[in-house]
């Protein structure tokens, strides 16, 4: 069996959170209730520190794509000038896989015509 990552775990806490605020509601003894209330902050702080994490970890990752399409689309301009149209240009910009991107760079390395590089409308 597979240990569950924190993201994972967290997830869970989290969408256990109401569970959290009817058990401190639940709980008659003062010192106990500040205690719960303690427990629950700390895991309402460790949930925005993964969020931030994730959106970190998100955002390097559409930097990249969108590093990628700009220089697809310079590359391409360079090389095939006026054949690349715009329509062209908004396939490359609306594509989101950085596998895709990477397929058409390397193609354009080698390329003798846009149509060489792979850069196909979808049907």
């Amino acid at each position: 069996m597979t240990r569950p990552t924190n993201h994972t775990r967290f997830r869970n806490v989290y969408e256990d959170i109401g569970l959290v605020h009817d058990l401190v509601d639940a709980i008659d003894c003062p010192r106990f209730k500040k205690e719960m209330l303690e427990v629950s902050q700390s895991i309402a702080d460790a949930l925005r520190e993964v969020g931030k994490e994730e959106g970190l970890i998100e955002g390097r990752r559409e930097g990249r794509i969108e590093g990628k399409k700009d220089s697809l689309t310079m590359l391409l301009r360079h090389k095939f000038a006026s054949a690349v149209t715009p329509a062209i240009e908004s396939i490359v910009h609306r594509t989101t896989s950085a596998v895709i991107l990477d397929e058409w760079l390397l193609n354009l390395l080698t390329a003798n015509t846009l149509k060489d590089v792979g850069i196909r409308r979808k049907k």
